[in-house]
């Protein structure tokens, strides 16, 4: 249960993202960004038609920010949801602006019962900021044409030791090994519905994702239903282990137990070499733990 109303929160937030990025790079910007993540959330969230974001960011009392009481009426659970979104989408509409410090001026800038209920919604602004760092060093190594080169070289080494696969072959493996595990605790049929809901909830923000299909009408033949096209074998290394961090991430939450038991099982069923390929494309799983043991 949150300290204060969606609405109150929302008018909050969406001040303090706006004064964060106007510091860097201008009011207009700002509001110009923020609308951008709107409009590319509303298809997801309905309700955010509740809120005004107006092009006059020059008017008295921060009018140029409303927000309806209608928006009270949004379970929390769903609310904060589109709040984890609206975050991790404008870090990534702002580009450069978002340096190292964005989520860390936020966080601190925040009062703490906004961050307190972030944290009863399960958004750490903490471990975001962390993620973010290291998205940004896994990003720079293959921007850099000699770090690329040299972790290039690194791979075809490792292939030749066949500790490396191609990605749609690593793909497949964690996508089985976590219906494996749900199927421990519902049926194959529900496990493989769940991961398809999943995949599609993520693709909205990932598009490796959209290189996989899992059809659920052949949930009986197992592997068979999952589907995924050589294509992804020619993405972004950390593009896929961003896509791959939230699906595992997502389907712990899915599978309703506790962290440490879940992601031992999960690495104890891919194995070591896979675990290695999981570090060569920036999945790092004692991460994923560490968020929800803060």
């Amino acid at each position: 249960m949150t300290s204060l109303k969606n609405s109150e929160f929302a008018e909050y937030l969406l001040m303090l993202l706006f004064i964060k990025i106007s510091r860097r790079a201008g009011e207009t910007y700002a509001m110009k960004k923020l609308k951008g993540v709107f409009k590319e959330l509303e298809p997801k969230y309905d309700f955010l038609k509740y809120v005004e974001l107006k092009d006059n960011v020059y008017t008295e009392h921060f009018e140029f920010i409303n927000v309806n009481s209608e928006l009270n009426s949004v379970e929390e659970s769903e609310f904060y949801k589109a709040v984890k979104d609206i975050i991790e989408r404008t870090i990534k509409n702002i580009g450069k602006f978002a340096d190292y410090y964005f989520l860390k001026e936020v966080r601190d800038s925040a009062e703490d019962i906004i961050n307190m209920d972030m944290q009863n919604e399960g958004i750490n602004l903490s471990y975001m900021q962390f993620q973010y760092l290291l998205d940004r060093k896994q990003e720079k190594l293959y921007e850099d044409p000699i770090l690329s080169h040299k972790k290039t070289s690194t791979i075809l080494s490792h292939k030749k030791t066949s500790t490396i696969h191609e990605y749609q072959a690593l793909t497949q493996k964690t996508l089985v090994t976590l219906i494996e595990i749900l199927s421990n605790k519902k049926s194959l049929e529900i496990a493989i519905a769940t991961l398809h809901n999943i995949l599609r909830e993520l693709g909205e923000t990932h598009e490796v994702l959209r290189f996989i299909e899992v059809n659920e009408s052949k949930y009986k033949e197992g592997i068979e239903a999952i589907k995924i096209t050589d294509e992804i074998n020619s993405v972004e290394p950390y593009q896929l282990g961003k896509a791959i961090r939230e699906v595992v991430r997502r389907t712990h939450e899915e599978s309703g137990g506790k962290i440490d038991i879940f992601i031992e099982d999960f690495k104890n069923r891919m194995g070591e070499e896979y675990l290695l390929d999981f570090d060569n494309i920036g999945v790092n799983l004692h991460f994923i733990q560490l968020k929800y043991n803060l």
